[in-house]
């Protein structure tokens, strides 16, 4: 008999089963006589893939071959004890800053602590139904958030007006060919412009040097001079130019 004649043979004889239609069922190939006397099925666990011992752990992001390091901005901290070392994000503000910060900010801090406290009581009241305690505690918090209100803006200002009192600019006004009453009018508007900022000042003002004057000689010097002194403003001459220093006034 032929090997196709001996397979057909088998099929003939191998009961017929049914399986569920959502089965599917393992890959059985026929025993053929005198040939493989037994076959695995591909679902065998001896034919799993072998597996080792454990791959060690990598934090997620950080590639294996390469060492840590930290972003701009974070100072990597040595590990104490069994922690592992943290990353941990500098402020960057100078110490003085921190200080000035904290000074001006506390009453606003003690203000909305207040506004806490209130707010506390209130709901305490309102549980037990005390109606003239939760009135008391409604005054009580529209007073310290108006107070809250009023030492922010106070802050606001302190803070603003202590850091760029350090900072020193250079504005350039030109009053060459103007008559004298126009020029002590720009004086004064600019130097209430300027004011406006807190920050140092020094304003350079082209006077001339008067070679267009009548023979009564320079005009604006005198009259700058004059308003400058009369004003405590400290000043120096250059040919051509009055140079004065306006210096802001730190808000408390």
């Amino acid at each position: 008999m032929t090997p196709f004649g001996m397979l057909q043979a088998v099929h003939s004889q191998m009961p017929e089963t049914r399986l569920p239609q959502n089965r599917v069922p393992d890959y059985r190939p026929p025993v053929i006589p005198g040939r493989l006397a037994h076959v695995k099925t591909m679902s065998s666990p001896s034919l799993a893939t072998p597996r080792g011992p454990p791959s060690p752990v990598v934090p997620q992001g950080v590639h294996a071959s390469r060492a840590v390091t930290p972003p701009p901005g974070f100072a990597l901290q040595p590990a104490v004890g069994a922690h592992p070392a943290r990353l941990q994000r500098s402020t960057g503000r100078p110490r003085g800053d921190n200080d000035l910060y904290n000074e001006a900010r506390s009453k606003f801090r003690n203000a909305q602590a207040q506004i806490a406290l209130c707010k506390q009581d209130f709901f305490s009241a309102q549980r037990a139904g005390d109606y003239e305690k939760q009135a008391s505690c409604t005054s009580q918090i529209e007073y310290w958030q108006q107070k809250a209100v009023e030492e922010k803006q106070r802050a606001h200002k302190k803070i603003f007006s202590s850091k760029n009192a350090e900072v020193s600019n250079t504005f350039k006004v030109d009053l060459h060919a103007l008559h004298v009453d126009e020029a002590v009018a720009e004086m004064e508007k600019t130097i209430q412009d300027l004011s406006r900022f807190k920050c140092t000042w020094n304003v350079e003002v082209v006077t001339g040097k008067g070679l267009h004057s009548s023979v009564e000689g320079p005009k604006i010097l005198p009259a700058v001079r004059h308003f400058l002194k009369e004003r405590s403003y400290e000043f120096w001459e250059v040919p051509g130019m009055v140079v004065f220093k306006i210096h802001p006034t730190v808000s408390e």
